[in-house]
């Protein structure tokens, strides 16, 4: 029951952006030149907070309970609103059709949820969407989801969205490159400027990490190009989310020109 209530691990995030309206590579079909300044708010899609009395082996009851909360960006522009808040559903189903109402999602997600606080005490699933800053056609927003269904600790993540407001598509790393064949040399830019970081983590032999490779989790921040690692990839649970970050003096003739700071 669990995994089918959990449909999209958000460390899967991303895989779900292009079964999603609006946001396909290469849709210039629509693009514009003028460049939109994005005005963003907070917008509740849903928040509902429901308990259940638990009979107990010695004959008391306890109250087990559930919250759900999914809080999307209300903007300025309407394709993108739609694609921020199915993405904000997604973590109800994989797609909602025209026939389906948030309220229907949600007392669908109970009716799993609830028999489940039969064995936990608890049930926490939320995601936000925030809306970081902009950089001419280049908007970032971020969406962060956490869940917590029993044990010792939940579990959280961000994911970073640099969608391009002109072409309607969402950035991976490839796309922000001057040309395919700078990844390499940014690979090893990117070891060298958080090698100190890394041995605190215990990873001194690079081919012994897969998971050290360049991620499209990736955000410009004030400090540089910032790549984050979800929890566990990297580090334990209390190191958490893993930031690391190359200076953008060091991305000269790697990233495009345009999109540095």
């Amino acid at each position: 029951m669990r995994y089918a209530i959990l449909l999209i691990p958000i460390f899967l995030l991303i895989s779900c952006f292009d079964k999603l309206p609006f946001l396909k590579a290469n849709n210039t079909s629509q693009a514009s030149h003028d460049t939109i300044a994005i005005q963003s708010d907070f917008y509740i899609l849903a928040q509902r907070f429901q308990c259940v009395n638990v009979k107990l082996d010695v004959g008391s009851t306890e109250e087990h309970c559930a919250n759900l909360s999914l809080i999307s960006q209300k903007t300025n522009v309407d394709w993108l609103n739609t694609f921020l808040d199915n993405l904000t559903l997604s973590i109800l189903i994989e797609t909602k059709s025209s026939e389906q109402g948030i309220e229907q999602l949600v007392q669908k997600w109970f009716n799993d949820v609830l028999p489940e606080l039969e064995l936990n005490q608890s049930w926490d699933y939320s995601r936000e969407i925030h809306f970081i800053g902009q950089r001419e056609q280049l908007a970032t927003f971020s969406v962060i989801t956490s869940y917590y269904t029993g044990g010792a600790h939940g579990m959280y993540d961000t994911q970073f969205l640099n969608i391009d407001l002109t072409n309607k598509q969402i950035y991976t790393l490839d796309d922000i490159l001057v040309s395919s064949d700078k990844r390499y040399q940014l690979i090893e830019l990117f070891r060298e400027a958080n090698l100190a970081r890394l041995k605190t983590l215990g990873i001194s032999d690079f081919s012994m990490h897969d998971e050290l490779e360049l991620t499209d989790n990736f955000v410009f921040t004030i400090n540089g190009l910032t790549f984050r690692y979800p929890v566990y990839t990297l580090g334990s649970y209390a190191d958490g989310e893993i930031d690391l970050v190359l200076p953008y003096r060091q991305l000269k003739d790697i990233i495009k020109p345009e999109l540095l700071y």
